[in-house]
């Protein structure tokens, strides 16, 4: 099973004609590793086939006026009001044509605007590939395929939460106990004899294991330790 991680602008088009013939696809997406990644997928399907790609919204819309397209599938990670403003210009010229959103879970989309703009579906980067292709033909038939979004987030957060537990359980194989103390409170901001009084250490081992943790984390500076402390939500 394929999930989705996407980080970047890409629009799809696809082209469903419910006799069963190929569905045509147009992919805009300015990163190639992406592009791979989706044609792997579509390739999958024998009735999906790439019929070429766009790299913006403007030669989108040009290749639309062009080819005959039944779904725009438009994936990006953008704040949502650019999402509904690229939505509601390809839908003034092609209200005829459905539009499927494939998003990141962190996108508060605001649903019934991008209803309002032509969407019929949104997707999210965490479905699997089958659901992806459910989308695509609910949404190509005339349908609606809009997911709970409130659950989407929830398995983000979940999934966030176990990549960091995993990130701290490696981190305290590698730094001791005292030493991830003297993070998290260079962490907080504290001074060397602020840690040192509370710790009830001189300054100097505070200096001391400060250059250990470097030095075992490969981190040159404090700044970057103090990042390195907040990104990981290290806990002791």
């Amino acid at each position: 099973m394929v999930t989705f991680y996407h980080n970047n602008l890409g629009l799809i088009l696809f082209n469903w004609n419910a006799s069963g013939a190929t569905m045509k696809l147009l992919l805009l997406n300015e990163f190639a590793l992406i592009q791979k990644g989706l044609a792997l997928i579509i390739d999958q399907e024998p009735k999906f086939s790439i019929i070429g790609k766009a790299l913006n919204t403007d030669e989108l819309l040009r290749q639309l006026r062009k080819k005959n397209t039944d779904i725009i599938i438009i994936n990006l990670s953008l704040p949502s009001a650019n999402i509904n403003s690229i939505c509601k210009r390809i839908y003034s010229s092609h209200p005829k044509i459905p539009i499927l959103l494939l998003l990141d879970c962190s996108t508060n989309i605001n649903i019934p605007e991008a209803i309002v703009n032509g969407v019929r579906g949104i997707i999210w980067k965490e479905n699997s590939e089958e659901e992806l292709v459910e989308a695509i033909k609910k949404v190509g038939s005339g349908g609606l395929f809009f997911e709970n979004p409130e659950n989407c987030r929830l398995n983000c957060r979940v999934s966030e939460k176990l990549k960091r537990n995993k990130e701290n359980k490696n981190i305290k194989q590698i730094l001791s106990n005292r030493e991830i103390e003297v993070l998290n409170l260079f962490a907080d901001g504290l001074s060397y004899k602020e840690i040192a009084n509370t710790l009830n250490i001189s300054p100097r081992t505070v200096e001391t294991h400060k250059n250990n943790i470097q030095s075992k984390l490969t981190i040159s500076s404090t700044a970057e330790l103090i990042r390195y402390a907040i990104n990981n939500n290290l806990s002791f």
